[in-house]
């Protein structure tokens, strides 16, 4: 049996984890003449990850194997224009909170199935 929530916490992650590599792409590239940022639409990617999992697949046989859900990201990716340094760093700290703010949900969801494993105690 798998918890929605850590469904749910698990695409928040992986979508922190493809924005910190688009911003760290900015940063590094911010004085490369042409260069064109890039950012995810955190926001959108979460909402249609969220309506998606509630179409999921049902398994009407034990025997059949799961379906595997595979996300391209790339639709979320939007290009942000030319690279300001201070609005990047800034960009960089939010998703940095965010995914650490993940991170303590999928902790305390673990905490709580434990809780509930050893009966309450």
């Amino acid at each position: 049996m798998t918890n929605p929530i850590f469904k749910l916490i698990k695409v928040g992650m992986d979508a922190g984890v493809v924005q910190h590599s688009l911003i760290s792409n900015n940063i590094a590239n911010a004085e490369t003449a042409n260069y064109a940022g890039s950012k995810l639409d955190f926001d959108s990617y979460l909402k249609d990850a969220v309506s998606r999992r509630s179409m999921a697949l049902a398994r009407t046989d034990q025997r059949h194997l799961p379906a595997r859900q595979v996300t391209d990201i790339t639709p979320y990716i939007r290009p942000t224009g030319p690279i300001n340094i201070d609005a990047e760093m800034a960009d960089l700290a939010r998703n940095t909170l965010t995914y650490h703010t993940f991170t303590e949900f999928m902790i305390r969801e673990q905490d709580m199935l434990k809780t509930a494993i050893k009966g309450g105690k």
